[in-house]
């Protein structure tokens, strides 16, 4: 069964409330189905610290830090997972300050503690998005992306792949399913991650149809909360 991240961005504080809101509201429907990501690129490690502490005080788990920054380490301490890219398709500086937040993150917490690491190759598709501008990813093709993620996965200890179109972008996840469902033959007990664009109910059956096993919706939700059950419904 493939499980659903709703991603909060502190940088949006009215749609991260509807999101909060939904997901307090009917917590126990959700706990076995979701993952609630905390992360963003703009926002100061203040704002990922606040979001993760106010879902762990209303007693919500699966909390994830989804870093863009070195200093959003710091934030993981109310985290249950701390998610830590290799960056598959970046440019030097972003690979350099990625290196320096797994750094930080091995000294501030003990590995055999919360939050849990959780090392993954990331890869994004598309240049013209928030992440792909961050990181300076240059857009690419299936063969080209496929290559990448056998080479990771083949050497590497890690925990799978996330593959991402870039948050709010204009092109779905969902439109290069031939991709993710290659890598879905060849990940074996790894597992994939995918988000960026997915604004349907037809987005997330396709993505769990082709082997996707965690589907991250953020942008969508900040305006459309309410379809979160529905979304939930058919995994």
């Amino acid at each position: 069964m493939a499980v659903l991240g709703v991603l909060i961005d502190p940088s949006n504080p009215e749609g991260s409330w509807n999101i909060y809101n939904m997901i307090t509201k009917y917590r126990h429907d959700l706990e076995d189905k979701c993952e609630y990501w905390v992360g963003c690129t703009k926002s100061s490690a203040q704002g990922l610290t606040e979001w993760l502490r106010r879902l762990k005080n209303a007693g919500i788990e699966n909390r994830v830090c989804f870093p863009g920054k070195p200093s959003h380490a710091y934030s993981a301490r109310y985290a249950n997972y701390l998610f830590r890219p290799d960056l598959l398709n970046a440019n030097s500086l972003a690979k350099l300050t990625v290196w320096y937040g797994k750094h930080l993150s091995d000294k501030l917490y003990g590995k055999e503690t919360e939050p849990i690491f959780w090392d993954y190759g990331y890869l994004v598709l598309y240049h013209n998005s928030t992440a792909g501008r961050k990181i300076g990813a240059k857009d690419i093709d299936n063969k080209t992306a496929f290559k990448l993620c056998k080479n990771f996965l083949s050497k590497s200890v890690c925990m799978g792949i996330y593959i991402e179109a870039g948050s709010g972008y204009k092109i779905s996840v969902a439109d290069r399913l031939e991709l993710l469902k290659k890598i879905a033959e060849i990940k074996g007990d790894k597992k994939m991650i995918s988000g960026g664009g997915i604004t349907e109910l037809k987005h997330i059956i396709r993505l769990r149809e082709v082997g996707v096993d965690k589907i991250i919706v953020g942008t969508y939700f900040e305006k459309h909360a309410e379809d979160l059950l529905e979304f939930v419904s058919v995994l």
